[in-house]
């Protein structure tokens, strides 16, 4: 049996709605007139296997195409993007730390163009720090300096 993109799909959505449902039954479930805290994820969790169910039988019934070979450099380069700047954060500030989440994964493009990197990396920044610095008012560095 080849897994297809639909079975894997699948699978993963059951496993997870199987796991809310089993993590909400916890808390007490309520009635339809008095929903208690554990209705909404059995609720969510119910749906989301079924729609997990639908892809796996459609996986059957009309085939689909076969789950791709992980690029792993590629997944490699995300992970690291996201660790450098999370470690960086405090260290280097929001603005360089942005730059490098972006350049670091713009390396998993191919082909990469400079120009548009470095326009993407200081919108993402201004827009960074317009959100997370002056909107929430968070309190995270600029700048190393800073």
């Amino acid at each position: 049996m080849i897994v297809t993109k639909d079975t894997a799909s699948g699978l993963i959505f059951v496993a997870a709605g199987a796991l809310v449902v089993i993590e909400a039954q916890g808390h007490p479930m309520g009635t339809l007139l008095r929903m208690g805290p554990a209705f909404y994820p059995t609720l969510i969790g119910g749906l989301t296997i079924f729609v997990g169910a639908a892809l796996i039988v459609r996986s059957f019934l009309k085939g689909s195409v076969p789950v791709p070979k992980i690029a792993w450099r590629e997944l490699a380069l995300l992970i690291g993007a996201i660790l450098v700047a999370a470690v960086s954060l405090n260290r280097l500030g929001l603005v360089i730390s942005t730059v490098l989440l972006v350049g670091i994964s713009r390396l998993a493009v191919r082909p990469m163009h400079w120009v548009g990197t470095l326009v993407l990396a200081g919108v993402l920044a201004v827009v960074a720090v317009v959100i997370f610095w002056w909107f929430l008012q968070l309190p995270i560095p600029l700048w190393p300096w800073s």
